[in-house]
Order: structure tokens, then C-alpha cells, then sequence
């Protein structure tokens, strides 16, 4: 049990691709899972080559099945390579958090 002064904020649960991983080819989609649905006005989720150059990406959107989930699908297969996606939400409660997260593509598009 929690103690009633204690204020939970939104936090990022897990990922697809999850961070760190190799992947064989590049991910039709880039998908984040937080602990509540974040606020999607305030809400970007970016793709960074190894250069740290923006890839090509759709608008972050909210999973329409379960707004927890905030999802980016890639302009284009991604070409071999390391990439960084920089996230940031604002909670509910006007919080904003942010972070990121690798991954690498080491199969061919």
C-alpha cells in the first residue's frame, strides 16, 4: 500500500523495440507503453540515426485500443544502423517527463 502523500507519476513501462535490442530488420513501428495515458497535445516521440540526424517518422499517436500506449511508424524502412528515439509527455497531472532509448537494426530494409 502506498503512502497517501506519495504522488505517482507517469512513468515509461516498457518499449517495442524494447531498448537495447538488435533487431533483425527495421520495426514497422516504434511503440511506447507508459503507466497511464499521457496528455497527447505536449506529447513528441522522435527517431535519431547514430548522427543524431531526425529520421522520417509519422506524428506520435495514441494507441485508439489503449491511450497508455503512444505510438511513431517510420517514413521508410530503416536502413542498417543505431538509432536513439527521444520521447517526451506531459502526465495527467501536468507533469512532463522525458527520456530515451537505443536501438539497433543490423538486418537490411
Amino acid at each position: 500500500m502506498s503512502d497517501p502523500g506519495t504522488v505517482l507519476h507517469l512513468r515509461l513501462d516498457s518499449t517495442e523495440p524494447a531498448a537495447g535490442t538488435a533487431l533483425p530488420a527495421s520495426p514497422e513501428e516504434i511503440r511506447l507503453f507508459f503507466s497511464e495515458p499521457p496528455q497527447m497535445q505536449g506529447t513528441t516521440v522522435r527517431l535519431a540515426d547514430a548522427g543524431g540526424e531526425l529520421v522520417a517518422t509519422t506524428e506520435a499517436v495514441a494507441d485508439e485500443a489503449d491511450a497508455r500506449q503512444v505510438f511513431i511508424v517510420p517514413a521508410e524502412p530503416l536502413a542498417p544502423g543505431a538509432y536513439t528515439v527521444h520521447w517526451r509527455v506531459i502526465a495527467q497531472d501536468g507533469h512532463a517527463q522525458r527520456g530515451d532509448f537505443d536501438f539497433e537494426v543490423r538486418g537490411s530494409r
